[in-house]
């Protein structure tokens, strides 16, 4: 019988940050060396994909299945099979999680929220994060216990005291009533019920969009910490990376339509503003892509073991003094535990409550 080769996993692989890291990893060494598992929500309409994979080279490895981090149960029966197919040998250890898949509504309408998911959580909460927090949990024992890397996306919007967000975008201007404290008061459940605005319903999606990603960086470095303490999993690293903004993504196909003909008219600029600031706040998604895959595997610059990275592109950084408060991630890591419906036996984390 044939070893199988070191498991990738992509999330959202059909939209345009999923293409760019493709195009990527099929260039790379690690598309013959890897099995590659790509998950979109459906398949069957996953064309983009498809076409790029009729065009890649034969000793690719890889296949498509359907998940949909609408759905906790989805979730759960998704990492299962994974698990499963692990465990048996048809599959090996994960050797690097990227989770891509994303969320993004905002237009006049959002300053109450407008979706949610199977379970009733606000959709960016649940997809951006909750989803996430619960497949990562379900998959960690399914994880190459040396080398594995487990690679989150996020996104400057965590960060209410950045420039681009509270003077650019105005989303906690220094004379809003908004308070840039978003994990307040309300907690956990505030941001799964969904904050309601009433100043601007553009700006209310954008930052249940932003908190979202703040969940993230909050649940990477409580996460981290855990691994950490744990002997059979330390080694595993838990990365995220904010890829900028981007042209050729399918998250603004909810926004306002002079938002998305900016952006579109930016997209013939984005290659130019890539050269000169290849970090800069605006990117192709091939270059993010490329950042992504160094997350996954790059040794020289990250070290063999990088420990809870966040990384602005390809550069190392940190995030925001919010995301780092110790005490709001232990509220949320517990808070989570039970919006996901963890119990006992669903991960080899040691100390998982």
């Amino acid at each position: 019988m044939t070893t199988p080769k070191p498991t990738i996993i992509l999330t959202g692989a059909n939209g345009g940050l999923g293409i760019g890291y493709i195009q990527n990893l099929l260039s790379s060494p690690y598309a013959s060396t890897h099995h590659a598992i790509y998950t979109v929500r459906s398949p069957s309409t996953a064309t983009t994909l498809s076409s790029l994979l009729s065009k890649a080279p034969e000793n690719q490895s890889s296949t498509t299945i359907s998940l949909d981090f609408n759905s906790l149960t989805n979730v759960r029966q998704v990492a299962t099979s994974i698990k499963t197919r692990i465990s048996n040998g048809e599959l090996a250890p994960i050797h690097a999680l990227v989770l891509n898949a994303g969320w993004q509504e905002a237009n006049a309408s959002t300053g109450k929220p407008q979706s949610f998911t199977e379970e009733g959580y606000e959709a960016h909460f649940g997809i951006n994060y909750l989803s996430q927090f619960l497949f990562v949990l379900l998959l960690l024992g399914s994880m190459d216990r040396e080398v594995g890397r487990i690679v989150m996306v996020t996104s400057f919007t965590h960060d209410s005291y950045d420039p681009r967000v509270c003077d650019g975008m105005k989303l906690y201007t220094p004379s809003s009533v908004v308070s840039k404290e978003m994990f307040g008061k309300g907690g956990t459940e505030e941001w799964a019920r969904g904050v309601e605005y009433v100043d601007d319903g553009y700006l209310g999606g954008m930052r249940r969009y932003g908190a979202s990603k703040l969940a993230l960086l909050m649940f990477m470095y409580e996460l981290q910490r855990r691994l950490d303490s744990d002997p059979a999993l330390s080694n595993i690293g838990v990365l995220t990376v904010d890829p900028g903004a981007m042209a050729g993504t399918n998250l603004l196909r909810s926004s306002p339509p002079f938002i998305q003909f900016v952006v579109s008219m930016l997209s013939y600029l984005q290659g130019i503003l890539v050269y000169f600031n290849p970090n800069g706040t605006w990117r192709t998604t091939y270059k993010s892509g490329t950042d992504l895959l160094l997350a996954s595997f790059e040794t020289k610059y990250l070290g063999e073991h990088p420990k809870a990275q966040f990384l602005d592109g390809s550069l190392k950084s940190q995030g925001s003094e919010e995301s780092r408060d110790l005490k709001k991630q232990r509220h949320l890591w517990v808070d989570s535990l039970k919006l996901a419906g963890m119990k006992d036996g669903d991960t080899v984390l040691m100390n998982w409550e």
